[in-house]
């Protein structure tokens, strides 16, 4: 029996691909094993226990084992990207494409960690058409498995009916509003004094790609949010006044009690989501999704339902977005975008149409997340372990008491953890430093339609 390591890094995004993976494991007679930063510390020590390591980035082999122990390393790694879509996914800036795909220290010349990697999991041809192009060495790991959330597991029946009820806002505030609770004054210093200037710096071959995306310059994306959320704020007092009801997607870097208590305190009907439901089965729920420009717009058009941007509501906004901005992904031109606030509410109130993409959206949506085809995503990602599985080592006792001790470690370390949070200082839990106990796990086995 194979055994498969998957990272959750980010729980409100990577939940339902590991829920997704682990039926597609249990099919192939495999068993998925789900880790977290929580946890990662462990795999350093118990990697060996595992056939195949599923990361979502080349980065963080060196992060967790470091580059000494990187040589040494038993399993085999598979890389699942939690974000492969947008700025990031477009071939107009190749080098943003192949830094989003195998990380600064490759680009700047340390290939250790991409090395190791016996397979690229990309969601659409786009990027993985860029890194085989650029570096043809690397071809034959390189595979298309669709954008893994699109799993027909994952999401809602599209052939049923729904009543929808809620108009859908989404936030992305990061800056403003960290889940770590760092102080915008802090992002600035950070920013500054660092003064970090690059994605990546091969000093070797004088290859380099200037920072240009969202925190390269702080100051503004204050602006930007600042100007979005007042925007958000004024949308929501006209859709209450108008008899709406408002549903709010908060962003998973964002800390949610900001929102619960500012919506509490000025008495806003507005219903915030929990932030464990997937951004997919949200969305399909929704009449209409508001919000300024994100990757999330991809989702909402996969899903049928129709994104509005709100960037056009602001007319000096444009002057403080960089050209790696989300404002200038591929989706973006075909999106919908107000000037103002009443167009809005016309747009709303018009008489609700069949959703039918353009087919420029289509080839958008295809290129980068391999739609309609990522339907299967969960399946073509088996075939790729299928594939990696063919090469590991035969699995003797020391492995298999290894996995036990692991897991066995691993709840010890969760239980802890959660009464000490739950009882001590140590109470804040987000998308990223979520814990995995016995009810986490169960819950992210739920979270698929079988």
């Amino acid at each position: 029996m194979k055994v498969i390591y998957f990272h959750i890094d980010e729980f409100n995004r990577d939940a339902i691909t590991a829920s997704v993976l682990k039926d597609e494991s249990k099919k192939r007679g495999w068993v998925l094993i789900y880790g977290n930063r929580v946890t990662s510390p462990l795999l350093k020590h118990f990697e060996w226990v595992f056939d195949v390591v599923i990361l979502p980035k080349p980065t963080f082999i060196k992060s967790i084992f470091g580059y000494d122990k990187i040589s040494s390393l038993k399993s085999k790694y598979v890389m699942l990207y939690t974000e492969n879509i947008g700025i990031i996914a477009n071939d107009v800036f190749p080098k943003m494409v192949l830094k989003g795909a195998l990380d600064e220290e490759f680009m700047s010349g340390m290939t250790s960690c991409v090395d190791k990697v016996s397979a690229f999991c990309f969601w659409g041809e786009q990027v993985s058409e860029t890194v085989k192009k650029t570096y043809r060495s690397l071809a034959d790991r390189c595979y298309v498995v669709g954008h893994p959330r699109h799993d027909a597991r994952a999401l809602i029946n599209e052939n049923e009916n729904f009543v929808k009820e809620t108009v859908g806002i989404i936030s992305r505030y990061c800056t403003l509003n960290d889940y770590y609770s760092r102080h915008p004054i802090d992002t600035i210093f950070d920013r500054y004094v660092k003064k970090d200037l690059f994605e990546f710096n091969n000093i070797e071959t004088g290859d380099f790609l200037q920072w240009e995306r969202r925190g390269a310059c702080p100051d503004q994306d204050l602006y930007l949010e600042a100007i979005d959320v007042k925007n958000t704020v004024l949308i929501i007092n006209r859709l209450n006044e108008a008899g709406y009801k408002v549903s709010f997607k908060i962003h998973p870097r964002e800390k949610v009690s900001t929102w619960v208590n500012v919506f509490e305190r000025h008495d806003m009907n507005v219903d915030v989501v929990n932030s464990d439901m997937p951004f997919t089965k949200w969305a399909k729920l929704q009449r209409y999704v508001i919000g300024a420009p994100s990757t999330s717009f991809y989702d909402c058009l996969m899903v049928g339902v129709t994104p509005i941007n709100i960037s056009g509501l602001d007319s000096q906004r444009h002057q403080f977005v960089s050209r790696m901005y989300e404002e200038n992904n591929k989706l973006m031109p075909h999106i919908n975008s107000p000037s103002s606030i009443d167009e809005i509410l016309l747009l709303l109130e018009s008489p609700r149409q069949l959703y039918d993409p353009s087919p420029d959206i289509l080839n958008v949506l295809k290129a980068e997340a391999n739609y309609p085809d990522c339907r299967k995503s969960g399946i073509m990602i088996g075939d790729v372990l299928e594939g990696v599985l063919q090469s590991v080592r035969k699995r003797n006792l020391a492995m298999i008491l290894g996995r036990f001790t692991y897991q066995l470690i691993s709840f010890t370390l969760n239980l802890i953890l959660s009464i000490t949070r739950k009882f001590g200082k140590l109470n804040s839990s987000h998308s990223a430093n979520f814990l995995l106990t016995r009810s986490v796990k169960k819950a992210i086995d739920r979270l698929i339609y079988k």
